[in-house]
């Protein structure tokens, strides 16, 4: 989320457009990683710190727009990130994208529209 901007609509379609860029290819390899673990523990467990790294991030990037006054009302930080999590997890892409053939641009655009609707 760049500092200087002032508007939350922008931020969250950012957020939308990186999320467009970075699912592509991160989430196949996402979802062969949980397959695999269903059948490895090693492997679950790079999955489940996998989740934990993310949801930091999410965390950290709602707390910023919290210390802007961007949350919506009785939206608290722990929540927007877990909502954040959600739409940015490999299990959304694999339902929009490889299930129902949207793009991943249509996703990034959903995404943004969900963090808008959710969060501000």
């Amino acid at each position: 989320m760049s500092l200087r901007e002032r508007d939350p609509r922008e931020i969250v379609r950012g957020w939308g457009k990186l999320t467009a860029e970075v699912s592509p290819m991160v989430s196949p390899i996402l979802l062969l990683l949980r397959t695999a673990a269903a059948q490895d523990p090693e492997l679950a467990k790079v999955l489940a710190e996998t989740d934990a790294t993310r949801l930091v991030r999410m965390r950290h990037n709602a707390q910023r727009l919290a210390d802007r006054g961007f949350l919506r009302k009785g939206l608290n930080v722990e929540r927007a990130a877990q909502i954040m999590w959600a739409h940015t997890s490999p299990e959304l892409y694999d339902l929009f994208v490889l299930r129902q053939g949207w793009t991943p641009e249509q996703l990034g655009e959903y995404v943004a529209e969900a963090f808008e609707a959710l969060l501000l």
